[in-house]
C-alpha cells in the first residue's frame, strides 16, 4: 500500500476487526501479500491497478506455464 490517509484508514479497520482477522491480515502482508498469495496457487499476475491509494488491487492471473 502507497504510504498515506487510505494506508492508515486500511490499517487501522483491520485492526478494528481484530483477533485472527488482523493476524492473518498481518501476516498476509509480511509475506509479501497478492504477490506471494499468486505464487503459492501456482498463477503470476499478468496486470495490476491499485485503486484507493493502494488499498484495493484489482489484479488479473494466469496459471504459470511451464
Amino acid at each position: 500500500m502507497s504510504p498515506g490517509p487510505a494506508k492508515w484508514l486500511a490499517w487501522g479497520i483491520e485492526r478494528v476487526a481484530r483477533g485472527d482477522h488482523y493476524r492473518n491480515f498481518r501476516k498476509y502482508m509480511a509475506a509479501g501479500g497478492l504477490k506471494q498469495l499468486a505464487a503459492e496457487a501456482g498463477l503470476v499476475i499478468i496486470s495490476q491497478e491499485e485503486r484507493g491509494e493502494g488499498v484495493f488491487v484489482i489484479a488479473t492471473l494466469m496459471p504459470v506455464v511451464l
